[in-house]
């Protein structure tokens, strides 16, 4: 899939998991209206987007009263879920409540691609390393670790810890300019 068609298609999939689904006209002269991004792209690059989420079936197309109704399937609710967490961003607030969060786990060798890419979101986050497997950062973050454990089907090995006091504890403070 081309990165334009892979543009297309999390836009889709983006719409159908915000509305449920979507009912179109078998004759629709404009998908455009309806995905959104107005003049990005054409009407024919809408269609081949949705023909190939239809084949990797994260989607179902059905034809009903002239319409098609168009909705996310199971596999396609997954995907989206696995495409919005590489948009999380935690909130930093301006005023630290002098709790870290210790991010600690103990995955599998079979989760292999699942660490690397906690591991790889947690930098992105702005976390900080403390040993190869806990992680460190002042900001609450329960939510979105659960989000990313949940995707990836690990929420069994990480584990979130609360802590008031954590060694170098000024080094921290310093990196993350908190005090």
């Amino acid at each position: 899939m081309s990165k334009t068609a892979g543009e297309i298609g999390k836009t889709i999939l983006t719409v159908l998991g915000a509305i449920g689904i979507v009912a179109v006209a078998v004759m629709a002269p404009n998908m455009i209206q309806i995905f959104g991004k107005s003049g990005r792209y054409t009407n024919s690059q809408y269609k081949r987007s949705l023909s190939s989420l239809k084949n990797k079936k994260l989607v179902a197309i059905k034809k009903s009263k002239g319409k098609l109704h168009i909705q996310l399937t199971r596999r396609g609710h997954k995907q989206l879920a696995y495409n919005n967490i590489y948009n999380i961003r935690l909130k930093k607030e301006s005023k630290w409540d002098k709790k870290w969060r210790v991010i600690i786990f103990d995955i599998p060798v079979s989760h292999n691609k699942a660490r690397d890419e906690l591991t790889y979101l947690l930098k992105e986050l702005g976390f900080k390393m403390l040993q190869k497997s806990a992680w460190v950062c002042p900001w609450s973050c329960e939510t979105e670790v659960e989000q990313i454990t949940s995707v990836f089907q690990i929420d069994d090995f990480v584990k979130i810890i609360l802590a008031n006091k954590i060694p170098d504890s000024q080094k921290l403070e310093k990196y993350f300019r908190v005090t």
